[in-house]
């Protein structure tokens, strides 16, 4: 089963493709940028029912940028999420989360990214057993 907050930072978070439990709802949103109104009705339909013959509901949210009101809000949601609800974050790799919220999620970055330091791409490649080595 898939965390209940991911994260994935690339450069276009409208043409990334995310992958989906099977038997989930999706409802795939894009937002300019993520206001407190936004998380608030995020949160609203977080908490109905999935429709019938669904497991849950998967809830993917594509900005570039988040307010810093909007991120407090998502705090409670991500802390206490409903049971049925998932939540697939796609941002920029430049976009900046408080700590709290960043803390909320399951991070991947995608590695095919111009951003992303050489040396962060070659960690991330490593197995586990070499990234306690170094």
């Amino acid at each position: 089963m898939m965390h209940h907050a991911i994260l994935f930072r690339t450069q276009e978070p409208a043409n990334f493709s995310v992958t989906t439990e099977q038997n989930e709802a999706v409802i795939d949103q894009i937002f300019e940028k993520l206001t407190i109104d936004d998380v608030r009705q995020l949160i609203e339909s977080a908490h109905r029912r999935p429709s019938e013959g669904s497991d849950g509901t998967c809830f993917v949210v594509r900005t570039s940028f988040i307010t810093s009101e909007a991120q407090h809000a998502l705090l409670k949601l991500l802390e206490e999420p409903p049971e049925t609800s998932r939540f697939v974050f796609v941002t920029t790799t430049s976009l900046e989360l408080l700590p709290t919220v960043l803390s909320r999620f399951h991070v991947e970055v995608d590695k095919d990214s111009d951003t992303l330091p050489e040396a962060f791409v070659n960690f991330s490649n490593m197995s586990l057993k070499d990234r306690f080595e170094i």
